[in-house]
């Protein structure tokens, strides 16, 4: 017991291995984002703050005004309009980098000056050409850069503050993050969101003590108060919607692009992130991440916990307590979503269960089963796996005789083995078909066949014992055209090796036989025998006369015509028959047959 105890542990600590290995390579991250984004959806909307309003540059906005660029002049007016009604802040989720015209660009500098308005600026990567030397020549690079676009110079000064607009997807292409603060040239930038929570509450944005937080999405960010520009524009708004609030102004029309795919929605506004962010802000119940330190003492207390748990369980209770371990901890994980706004990841820990349990019924069942496994391992040299099982399971087969059946029997022999054989060193020849005999062998076992025995370079297998199969006739022929094919491959490789090339002749027939043991009390054989036999075994040797690698009877065809592409080759007289059988070369697959 001390050493199961020993290897369990060991058997733990690798699976631990795993599951770091697939958590430091990424493997793990897009499904842990999923879910992390299911969180959100068990758990369902939450309230918005009623402190923010957003006015949306909307379809009919859009339809009113013109498609952007706007004249500023409009956005003066409804700042006006704004201040007039005794809003507190005023974010612009708009940037102008470029001067339009300098009447209107004055007159929302002035509308900017009269109102406290946070302006919006951006991070933007751009390619730089730099001069270097290379090789002792000078040479133009183009180089990546980060370049701070803000508002044109008459616009920046009279924005009481600036804030960034950046956002930063994870590599599924959901925003699930927001950052707060960017170092640039030596120097701290704030983002939009945080400048306007913070300047709502009299605060520095400094004192959020964020860089980056994750988004507690509220109700797929539909659920924050929101007006039409035109209604702004207009004046056609009691002041009790805006007095004393934040008011973001950005766009909302899907045509305007400024949309992102977020765990509710795949439709985003991005004025509506920046509301979320906010709100956040406001009240301090952004997501929280659960350190790395706690979800590594957690692989390892449930891997080893429950590992010893399983190897002390049967089987099914082991699987009771790997199902229920699972859903408890995800119960337990999204309890602290929902109560304390706290992410604790899922996955990762679940895998070590999961992978424990794995590990260690491997080991029990390899270690419990292995006499019986050793059993059927020294018989399965001589025997097909099914024989194996059928005797398994019905001891009482172990006897002489055999019963008659409707089967379809296979012989496959390499052309002119003989004379090669001859021409070969014995230890090549053997190497050469042991290699060949245990490719045909695997398309064999492939489609179920009984591996009667091997005459020489020859093979004998039969389909629909000692396990019924009502398509024998059909696992024997596409069986038969594999193994032509995996022939092809063998015979690629040794030609790149320079060894010698061998064909082969394959016959096939359907019928009754006899099937069962034969033999003596001391030595029996599970094999078949009769008419059906014998005849196949003289369809295969008609391969070498027509020049062709697979021959079946007319028997067969009847059973196949619809899964091969065959070619008649008439009537032939074989030894042994007074009658003439008709036969068929098969060509190849015409569908794949369903086994």
């Amino acid at each position: 017991m001390k050493k199961n105890r020993i290897i369990c542990i060991i058997i733990s600590v690798f699976c631990m291995g795993l599951v770091f290995a697939t958590w430091k390579s990424g493997f793990l991250n897009t499904l842990e984002y999923k879910l992390y984004d299911l969180k959100f959806i068990v758990r369902g909307p939450k309230d918005v703050s009623r402190d923010i309003v957003i006015v949306g540059i909307d379809e009919d906005s859009l339809a009113r005004f013109g498609q952007f660029p706007w004249p500023r002049e409009i956005y003066a007016k409804s700042i006006d309009n704004l201040c007039a009604a005794g809003v507190k802040v005023i974010g612009m989720d708009i940037l102008f980098p470029e001067p339009q015209n300098q009447t209107y660009d004055k007159l929302l500098s002035l509308s900017l000056k009269n109102a406290f308005v946070v302006g919006a600026a951006y991070f933007d990567n751009v390619i730089e050409n730099v001069l270097q030397i290379i090789n002792g020549s000078p040479q133009i690079v183009p180089m990546p850069k980060i370049k701070l676009t803000e508002p044109i110079e008459i616009l920046k000064d009279s924005y009481k503050l600036l804030g960034l607009t950046n956002s930063y997807p994870d590599s599924d292409g959901i925003l699930r993050s927001a950052r707060i603060v960017y170092e640039y040239e030596g120097k701290k930038y704030f983002s939009l969101n945080a400048q306007l929570a913070a300047s709502f509450l009299d605060r520095k944005p400094e004192d959020f003590g964020e860089e980056m937080l994750y988004v507690n999405y509220r109700k797929g960010g539909r659920g924050y108060i929101k007006y039409s520009f035109n209604l702004i524009y207009d004046a056609a708004f009691p002041k009790e919607w805006v007095k004393d609030k934040i008011v973001i102004m950005g766009s909302t029309a899907v045509g305007a692009f400024d949309h992102y795919p977020m765990p509710y929605d795949h439709l985003y506004p991005g004025v509506e992130f920046q509301a979320t962010v906010i709100d956040n802000l406001l009240n301090g119940d952004y997501i929280r991440q659960s350190p790395e330190f706690i979800i590594i003492i957690l692989i390892i207390l449930l891997g080893v916990i429950e590992g010893n748990l399983f190897l002390k369980m049967k089987q099914w209770h082991g699987m009771v307590l790997l199902v229920f371990t699972i859903v408890a901890y995800f119960f337990i994980c999204q309890f602290l979503f929902n109560k304390y706004n706290f992410n604790l990841d899922t996955l990762k820990p679940s895998m070590s269960i999961m992978f424990s349990y794995l590990g260690i019924m491997t080991y029990r069942f390899r270690t419990e089963e292995r006499e019986k496994r050793w059993i059927k391992k020294t018989f399965s040299y001589y025997l097909n796996p099914e024989v194996i099982k059928e005797l398994a399971d019905n001891p009482e087969k172990l006897r002489l005789g055999g019963e008659r059946k409707n089967l379809t029997v296979l012989f496959s022999d390499i052309v002119g083995f003989t004379t090669l054989s001859e021409k070969l060193p014995p230890e090549e020849t053997v190497s050469l078909l042991n290699e060949y005999l245990s490719a045909m062998t695997e398309i064999v076992f492939k489609y179920a066949g009984t591996l009667d025995k091997f005459i020489g370079d020859a093979i004998m297998c039969f389909w629909g014992a000692p396990v019924p199969q009502e398509n024998h006739a059909e696992r024997a022929v596409l069986c038969a055209v594999e193994m032509v094919e995996g022939l092809e491959e063998l015979r690629k490789k040794w030609e790149k090796e320079n060894r010698h090339l061998i064909d082969i002749g394959i016959g096939i027939n359907s019928g009754e036989c006899v099937v069962g043991n034969f033999g003596s009390a001391q030595r029996m054989d599970y094999t078949v025998m009769g008419d059906t036999v014998n005849l196949t075994s003289r369809i295969e040797g008609l391969t070498r006369d027509y020049k062709t690698r697979i021959i079946i009877s007319e028997v067969t065809y009847e059973l196949v015509r619809n899964i091969v592409e065959t070619k008649p080759l008439g009537e032939v007289k074989v030894k042994g028959k007074e009658k003439s059988v008709n036969i068929f070369e098969v060509l190849g697959r015409k569908k794949l047959g369903s086994l």
